[in-house]
């Protein structure tokens, strides 16, 4: 159990590969105790549940569908609703990242119906904030992270409550509505601040840095890009890096009057995509650009969504797609 608790805080700090590890080391421990047949089973359910939940969030997303089922079979031959739920829910990540939305969805619904026929409030807030990485309608999506939301108050669950929180708040920007976007993102900086959520932090600075920049708030958006780069930076997570090299440019470019400060970070978040084969699709910025900080940055389109890792999609080569291209990602 010890273990299984330390992957858990490992995952809310930040720490993914200790976290895995550490799951890890509960699936063995749980495999070769001496407890009861019922206790061993109940204690290796859990331990595979939290690795697969490690695994997803490591972006070891094919580790997580071969794990997740695993610990199904095992909280079903024990009768535990909520387990196998929450199994589900890993499993239905585990399935996004690995590029399967339809499977991932299959997978949500099912640990949504399990999750509250064990009235499981925590489980059903999961299962909600699953839908909402593969919602193609944004009222479903606005609905689904409300949802999420309340269940996870209903849980007393803060850390998920920050995320539901910044989930919202992307409906909202994509929406065009930044000023309550930018309001909610706030909410959840503060949260995820007081609680010590590293990795739940630096998604809402990213995210709020990137609706500063779009609302002309260059300031702002230049402090807490700084705050975002140092727990980036603490965090060890190159996908992390690139985009504070990201907003980096966005802010040298639009609005700081420095082409050549932007093209310089993206330069610099191009090298680390490939150094870590991340795949983020940046284009190089050409020294050439000009830009004013007084232009008005065109309406942005619909945001992308995120497998968490920060989807760069950045139109560097033409300074008014910049803004157009924000990064706005989940949790």
């Amino acid at each position: 159990m010890a273990l299984n608790r330390l992957a858990l805080v490992q995952m809310r700090t930040g720490d993914l590969k200790a976290a895995v590890k550490s799951a890890t080391a509960a699936v063995k421990a749980s495999s070769s105790n001496r407890h009861s047949k019922i206790e061993n089973r109940q204690s290796l359910a859990l331990s595979l549940f939290r690795l697969a939940e490690a695994q997803f969030r490591a972006r070891q997303s094919e580790a997580a569908v071969e794990t997740a089922p695993k610990a199904i079979t095992l909280y079903q031959e024990l009768g535990d609703l909520s387990g196998a739920g929450r199994a589900y829910w890993a499993l239905s990540y585990g399935y996004f990242f690995s590029g399967n939305a339809e499977a991932s969805r299959t997978a949500a619904f099912t640990a949504l119906e399990l999750c509250q026929q064990a009235g499981d409030h925590y489980g059903i807030g999961n299962a909600f904030n699953s839908f909402i990485f593969s919602d193609t309608d944004l009222v479903e999506n606005m609905q689904h992270a409300q949802q999420a939301l309340q269940a996870f108050e209903t849980a007393g669950y803060v850390e998920r409550q920050a995320a539901a929180t910044g989930n919202l708040s992307n409906v909202y920007s994509e929406l065009g509505l930044y000023p309550h976007a930018r309001r909610l993102y706030g909410e959840g900086v503060d949260i995820s601040r007081r609680i010590g959520a590293k990795i739940g932090l630096s998604v809402q600075l990213s995210n709020l840095t990137t609706t500063e920049l779009t609302l002309g708030l260059a300031e702002s958006a230049f402090r807490y890009l700084a705050e975002y780069t140092q727990v980036a930076t603490a965090l060890s997570n190159p996908g992390l890096k690139i985009i504070a090299r990201f907003n980096l440019s966005r802010n040298s470019l639009w609005h700081r009057g420095n082409p050549q400060g932007g093209c310089a970070a993206s330069k610099a978040a191009l090298k680390t995509d490939h150094e870590f084969g991340l795949g983020n699709g940046i284009l190089l910025c050409q020294p050439g650009i000009k830009a004013s900080p007084t232009t008005t940055p065109p309406p942005r389109s619909k945001p992308q969504k995120s497998d968490g890792h920060v989807p760069v999609a950045a139109f560097l080569l033409d300074p008014k797609a910049l803004l157009s291209g924000g990064a706005i990602h989940r949790r």
